[in-house]
């Protein structure tokens, strides 16, 4: 009787593990391209009180940016982050913006000091390929900026996500 279970459990294993190997996969959805389809997410807290580089950020862009409550407080967090720990950098030890918004998909970042006006920042910003590129991203659809004073002077940090 032992070699008839034995016997059995081998073809219900085979039948099993055969089943497996031929069953054929449903195809993998395409990726959306960010750039033309945002995901959807519901629409953040809009800050009650916006930044004023806000306005000379949608005037270089398509489609305006929303700066969010959420944001504004990561901005801040990464802003403070800076002050502390005295660093001047996108990223420390590896950690960068995801450390403090880990929920953002596709991010971006731009900082500033040292600048006497926010004029003076957005025509910095916009002579460097790389901050122009943040600004100008149409995958970027909220925003969060921070202000804020220490031993490096005044840190200015924006963080773009979809």
């Amino acid at each position: 009787m032992s070699k008839f279970i034995y016997f059995f459990l081998i073809i219900v294993v085979g039948a099993l593990v055969w089943g497996r190997v031929t069953k054929k996969e449903a195809p993998t959805p395409t990726k959306i391209n960010q750039a033309t389809q945002p995901q959807e997410r519901a629409l953040p807290n809009p800050s009650p009180t916006p930044d004023p580089l806000l306005p000379l950020l949608n005037n270089q862009r398509t489609t305006n940016l929303v700066e969010t409550t959420e944001l504004d407080t990561a901005a801040q967090k990464k802003c403070s982050d800076m002050q502390t720990r005295n660093y001047w950098a996108h990223s420390i030890n590896g950690e960068f913006f995801g450390k403090f918004n880990p929920t953002s998909a596709v991010t971006g970042e731009n900082l500033a000091k040292g600048y006497d006006t926010d004029q003076e920042i957005m025509a910095n910003w916009l002579a460097s390929p790389e901050h122009r590129a943040n600004i100008k991203d149409v995958r970027y659809h909220y925003i969060g900026i921070a202000r804020c004073n220490g031993p490096q002077h005044l840190l200015i940090v924006t963080e773009f996500t979809s």
